[in-house]
């Protein structure tokens, strides 16, 4: 047994040279993806949602650029604040997994609340503001976040 230690101690010698490099290049790039900030792959500068007539789709200014392609998920909830307490608590939410491209330009006359929720939200008279989070998955271990509070709109009785 020794004397075939001996004898491959060099293939053992060449064989770790030569994975050293794959190795450490794969914490580096781990290292480089926690370092990166969300900043790299996305930014939002506003979600403003504008005061809505009951029953209609409110309008958001959707200000957010995409800076690399990344997946991510993004979580919505409407938060409604009480008359009463001043409490806060969900109304509507949804949640989705989305392929972000650079390319891809919002309107700049501004989304609808079902286009940026998915979904339909019927509001009652009341005041809003829309809490969303986005998760940018920037390697399989690796995830950074934005997270944007809009501003309080209200809906109006008809």
């Amino acid at each position: 047994m020794v004397k075939w230690m001996k004898s491959r101690a060099w293939e053992v010698v060449i064989a770790f040279l030569l994975l050293l490099p794959i190795v450490a290049f794969d914490e580096i790039r781990t290292l480089r993806n926690e370092l990166q900030s969300s900043d790299d792959y996305f930014i939002v500068r506003n979600v403003y949602v504008n005061d809505v007539i009951e029953g209609q789709d409110a309008i958001l200014i959707y200000d957010r650029t995409v800076n690399r392609p990344f997946k991510g998920r993004w979580t919505a909830v409407v938060l409604t604040i009480s008359k009463a307490d001043g409490s806060i608590y969900g109304v509507c939410n949804n949640s989705n997994i989305v392929h972000y491209e650079p390319v891809v330009k919002l309107p700049s006359t501004g989304v609808t609340l079902s286009w940026f929720i998915e979904k339909d939200c019927k509001l009652p008279p009341g005041r809003y503001s829309i809490q969303t989070v986005w998760e940018v998955e920037v390697s399989s271990m690796v995830k950074k976040y934005v997270k944007f509070t809009s501003n309080v709109f209200t809906v109006i009785p008809k």
